[in-house]
């Protein structure tokens, strides 16, 4: 198991927030950099790093942190989504009542 793979994102998120007290970033300008990142992943690299961002509680609250490591692991299922041949987008807003949402795609003439 590669600890570059598991950490990834804790690393991105800590970059752009090493505390709570940072200004704001453009979360999905950073989610959009990540994704051209992990489309070139091997799938064994792309396995190991979806597997690391399940990890619950990293970061807790619903602070900046929180809502950036979030947008990133909704980037990965998107991503494992079109590797087994679905397609997705991200949505830039929340959507109600404060979850997260993935919209997804399948077109089953493919089948």
């Amino acid at each position: 198991m590669n600890l570059n793979n598991i950490f990834y994102f804790k690393k991105i998120v800590d970059k752009y927030y090493p505390d709570e007290n940072r200004n704001p970033v453009e979360i999905q300008k950073i989610a959009v950099e990540v994704k051209h990142t992990i489309k070139e992943l091997t799938d064994d690299d792309f396995i190991e790093m979806l597997i690391s961002c399940f990890i619950p509680d990293l970061y807790s609250g619903m602070g900046k942190r929180e809502k950036l490591y979030t947008k990133l692991t909704e980037l990965m299922v998107g991503e494992w989504w079109r590797r087994i041949g679905g397609d997705y987008y991200l949505p830039t807003k929340k959507i109600r009542y404060g979850r997260c949402g993935i919209n997804i795609r399948y077109g089953f003439n493919r089948l």
